[in-house]
């Protein structure tokens, strides 16, 4: 699968593409703005992409991809829950995060990454789940 690595090198905010056949592209961008524009270029693709997004960045990046205000930021990741174990994700465990079809993400814990490659949509909510806070408890 194709991924975007999106992170902060030195000064520079930095979104490196990686494609099916592990070779990568650098865009640098020198602001937070520079990084949300950056991002918008890819929001008619971003559902062929798996995100990699630092952990400092987050926040910013969910919040650019939903075209979110501080206010829903803060509500967004509060409860955030892994799609496969359904606990609770800090921020700083996020490391993956998969977009719905809605525009909406999924996070997921690093140690449950290797089991997103098998998961199959919530027939109930169509997300990527295996349990969902919604539909089955």
């Amino acid at each position: 699968m194709k991924k975007l690595l999106i992170y902060k090198d030195d000064q520079d905010f930095v979104i490196e593409r990686v494609n099916q056949f592990n070779h990568s592209f650098q865009r640098k961008f020198i602001s937070e703005q520079g990084l949300i524009e950056g991002l918008q270029s890819y929001e008619l693709v971003m559902d062929e992409y798996e995100l990699e997004v630092a952990e400092d960045l987050w926040a910013l990046v969910v919040g650019a991809v939903n075209g979110l205000d501080e206010a829903g930021q803060k509500e967004n990741l509060n409860g955030n829950r892994c799609g496969i174990c359904n606990h609770d994700v800090p921020i700083s465990e996020t490391q993956l995060l998969r977009q719905e079809s809605g525009g909406t993400f999924t996070s997921y814990h690093i140690r449950c990454e290797s089991q997103t490659k098998n998961i199959k949509p919530c027939e109930d909510c169509g997300q990527h789940r295996l349990l969902c806070d919604e539909c089955k408890e």
